[in-house]
């Protein structure tokens, strides 16, 4: 019959490699799991700079056609190239402060424009130092159809006359008494004295590309060190093993 010290021998032998198991598969796991979210975050980026280049090819398609007169608050196509058809509204004239160009600080001049249809328009009419005297608006604008201007603060602050810091569709409608723009265009002819924004919006697919990257690597960095690890362990409790059948 075997004796007690013998059973207790046998329960060492199977309890301790276990006991030095449990760790390191809690380990692997969790390893794994980073390896995955790095994985995803890469793929995440490859869909953005896909869809930054269908935006940036999209906007090389749509400011190539000819300008369509446009007269009513539909929004129409974003970057679309329009000749509005209305009036201005210079009285409402408002400025964005805190705006460079070419290094100098100045102001964004932004007027209202009403549609044929009553409806009104924030269009950009361009950039001028703050001292300097911009002319009224006179002809019916070409524009560029723009997203509305994105911003970040941790409070917003109150116009100072008709000094803004940043401006949305709300904001304009509390401080004019007039009904809300129904969207945003920058001015894309004439200017009358201020200087025109002609910039292209910043797609940039290569900097999701970079992170893509970025990502992917981590990635087959984290695969190789939990093959690492893994093999360590194995190799540990190979070892543990044979201690504890001795």
């Amino acid at each position: 019959m075997a004796s007690s010290s013998d059973a207790n021998r046998s329960t060492r032998r199977t309890d301790l490699p276990r006991r030095h198991r449990a760790p390191g598969r809690r380990a692997l796991v969790g390893m794994g799991l980073l390896v995955l979210l790095t994985v995803c975050l890469g793929a995440w980026q490859a869909a953005r700079a896909l869809y930054k280049q269908s935006l940036a090819d999209q906007y090389a398609e749509r400011i190539a056609e000819p300008a369509l007169l446009w007269g009513t608050g539909t929004q129409p196509p974003l970057y679309r190239r329009l000749q509005l058809v209305g009036q201005w509204l210079p009285q409402y004239t408002l400025y964005l402060d805190h705006r460079d160009f070419d290094g100098a600080n100045g102001y964004e001049v932004i007027t209202p424009f009403r549609l044929v249809d009553g409806s009104l328009v924030l269009v950009n009419r361009g950039w001028k130092m703050q001292a300097a005297h911009e002319l009224p608006p006179t002809a019916a604008p070409m524009v560029e159809a723009m997203p509305w201007p994105r911003f970040f603060e941790l409070a917003q602050t109150p116009p100072q006359g008709r000094v803004f810091q940043n401006i949305t569709a709300s904001r304009f409608a509390d401080w004019s008494g007039l009904a809300q723009p129904q969207w945003f265009a920058r001015q894309r002819s004439g200017g009358d004295s201020l200087i025109l924004d002609a910039t292209e919006p910043d797609f940039n697919p290569m900097r999701h590309v970079g992170y893509m990257l970025t990502w992917w690597g981590m990635s087959i960095a984290g695969i190789f060190l939990w093959r690492k690890f893994r093999q360590q362990q194995e190799q540990q409790l190979r070892q543990e093993a044979r201690k504890h059948g001795a």
